[in-house]
């Protein structure tokens, strides 16, 4: 883990530990009432008493579900519990119908957190915010970071899913309608990308309205190579600057309050 990754989860205060229980007192609402990890598994339970099981499920863990430390969803998930239990926020769970995690314990597949009226200082008196490329707006709170442009978050709604975003270079290459890497830029896909070494680190998509068939050099944007290799039959689309429809103009970033 990169220095970036653990002086973030340090400040969120949502660091994994090797071994730990915590308990608090459940309300009226589905909160997270016990919460125990050791070595790469987590085992907690939730106030809403369970109806349904998995086939798998032994008669001592009913109300019990599991996540894996070791894989980067699990992860993600136990920084959602730890901040649900910080914040006295409910949550939902989605089972998995499976013990893959821990035997005779149902795994969760996945966890919503209601973050209505969050209180966004917690007990860490911190927050890492997800904002725009142009840091203007707050599109998300950082849950967890697993390297330094790759993150989970939730967004600014009540109803917000735990998802990911990657920061890194996505555009690796451009082709050209010119040899020589001249005339107009083109791309094989419709997807937003960006580089740092082109159209001054903005996102750019391929127009899914505006094609050209074939393309006659590429450049590869690493090393800035330029290769004559042309392509006269396939269809490619022109590639444009075009704001992503998060982040905006640039890439999105994290700040984390003071």
């Amino acid at each position: 883990m990169s220095r970036f990754v653990q002086t973030l989860n340090r400040l969120l205060g949502l660091f994994t530990v090797t071994s730990a229980t915590i308990t608090m007192s459940a309300s009226h609402a589905s909160y997270v009432q016990t919460l125990k990890v050791k070595g790469n598994h987590v085992l907690f339970s939730t106030s809403a008493e369970r109806q349904q099981h998995a086939a798998c499920v032994t008669n001592e863990n009913e109300q019990f579900w599991s996540l894996s430390l070791n894989t980067e969803s699990g992860r993600a998930s136990y920084s959602l519990l730890m901040l649900a239990l910080d914040q006295s926020k409910s949550v939902n769970i989605e089972p998995a119908n499976d013990c893959a995690d821990i035997s005779g314990v149902e795994r969760a597949e996945s966890i919503n957190v209601n973050f209505s009226s969050m209180n966004t200082t917690a007990n860490t008196g911190k927050i890492a915010a997800m904002v725009t490329g142009d840091e203007k707006h707050q599109v998300g709170i950082i849950i967890t970071a697993f390297s330094k442009d790759r993150w989970a978050y939730v967004g600014n709604t009540a109803t917000s899913e735990l998802q990911y975003y990657d920061a890194k270079p996505s555009l690796s290459q451009v082709y050209y309608s010119g040899s020589n890497c001249t005339g107009t830029p083109l791309s094989e896909h419709t997807i937003h990308q960006w580089n740092p070494y082109f159209a001054n680190g903005n996102y750019v998509q391929g127009n899914l309205n505006n094609t050209v068939t074939g393309y006659r050099s590429i450049r590869n944007l690493s090393t800035q190579a330029c290769q004559n290799s042309s392509n006269s039959a396939k269809n490619m689309y022109i590639l444009e600057e075009a704001p992503h429809p998060l982040c905006g103009t640039r890439p999105c970033k994290v700040i984390v309050s003071q």
